[in-house]
């Protein structure tokens, strides 16, 4: 909001705090975001979050917000076969069927880097 009417009048900082003190936040989006009639007001405003301990699919349900401008963990350089699995069930039948998962992802890995050297040579 300091952004907008720093933007649309002189004044400086302070006395902007004042009118934003005196106007209310709400009345204050109505008229300088919304009454202006285009998103660049909302874009003035950003944070980093740093969000630990989701699992992957709700690392892709923070992603699809529209909001959302950032980086996910790197599965090239976090081995993922060593972080801890959630399990939102919490059933020792839920953990076992999630390490079978696991196990078999990661047998795969061998004979698939084999594979892609096989189709794929790279020249050293």
């Amino acid at each position: 909001m300091l952004q907008a009417l720093h933007s649309r009048s002189i004044g400086g900082f302070e006395h902007h705090l004042e009118v934003l003190a005196e106007k209310g936040a709400d009345n204050f989006m109505s008229k300088f975001y919304i009454g202006y009639g285009h998103k660049s007001i909302g874009d003035c405003g950003s944070i980093t979050l740093f969000i630990e301990g989701v699992s992957m699919l709700g690392a892709k349900a923070i992603q699809d917000t529209k909001l959302y401008n950032g980086q996910e963990a790197s599965t090239r350089y976090i081995d993922f076969s060593k972080q801890p699995i959630l399990n939102p069930i919490g059933n020792q039948d839920g953990t076992n069927l999630q390490e079978k998962q696991r196990a078999f992802y990661l047998s795969l890995l061998e004979p698939l880097e084999v594979y892609i050297k096989a189709q794929y040579p790279y020249p050293e």
